[in-house]
């Protein structure tokens, strides 16, 4: 066997292992990712029955006349005041906006002060969520990244496979060997993430201000298009270049030396 098949196989090998222990984290990550998009969509109603329930307070406190939790709320980032205080006219002395005895001032604030501290803490612990999501997000993405990165690799070792003019038995097994390797990573990428369309769905969904920046630069609809095709392309694109991937190790976007 020559040095080049012997190189050939060598890289095959090398490919098998990295494929394995590729989809040894496809089968660790799969349910920890499933609870994430349930906890996402979750945390939408959540923030939802709590917003309806901030202003349901907002009014309380703006009949009452005070809005000083308001605007530290609203100084500190936490809520967008929507509330003006009315014209209030005089409420007789005794009795409280919701019917009940007043027992004055001092009680009455006492409480609005816990139920705003219990809001703030409230919204603390919203706002930790988001960014662990979003932290989440992320690592989906920059796993993509990494599986478009193997396929391109695989692209180019098949460009890099040497045309002979007669049949040869090595090559053709070699080359079968990759489209295997490319067919089973797009195989694995659907199982994980879903067809074409499907991540670009969710692109579009969590396109928005607070959403990482490659998200929205419409990168995701050509590479999605290019990983899920049946046929590995002369040419991959390029989504830029990723060095770490899953497992921690470094690799390229197209591998070395792409053409343009």
């Amino acid at each position: 066997m020559s040095a080049c098949g012997q190189q050939l196989v060598r890289q095959v090998e090398a490919l098998k292992a990295e494929n394995s222990h590729l989809r040894q984290e496809l089968r660790d990550n799969s349910s920890h990712l499933s609870k994430l998009e349930t906890e996402t969509s979750g945390m939408k109603e959540v923030l939802k029955h709590l917003q309806g329930k901030l202003e349901q307070e907002a009014g309380v406190l703006v009949s009452l006349g005070q809005t000083e939790v308001l605007e530290q709320l609203k100084g500190e980032g936490l809520y967008n005041l929507k509330f003006q205080p009315p014209a209030l006219g005089p409420e007789p002395a005794g009795r409280t906006p919701e019917g009940s005895p007043g027992h004055g001032s001092g009680p009455s604030k006492d409480s609005f002060g816990e139920l705003s501290r219990a809001t703030i803490r409230l919204l603390e612990e919203l706002d930790r969520e988001r960014c662990f999501l979003l932290n989440e997000i992320e690592k989906e993405e920059k796993e993509k990244l990494w599986y478009y990165s193997q396929l391109q690799g695989l692209s180019k070792r098949l460009d890099e496979l040497p045309h002979v003019e007669t049949f040869s038995m090595q090559m053709d097994l070699i080359r079968q060997q990759l489209e295997f390797e490319a067919q089973h990573i797009r195989s694995l990428m659907e199982e994980r993430f879903g067809t074409s369309d499907e991540m670009v769905q969710r692109a579009q969904v969590r396109n928005g201000p607070a959403a990482p920046t490659h998200i929205v630069t419409g990168v995701w609809p050509a590479l999605a298009a290019w990983a899920l095709c049946g046929v590995l392309p002369n040419r991959a694109p390029r989504p830029g270049v990723l060095r770490t991937g899953p497992a921690g190790g470094e690799v390229g976007a197209g591998g070395r030396g792409s053409r343009d």
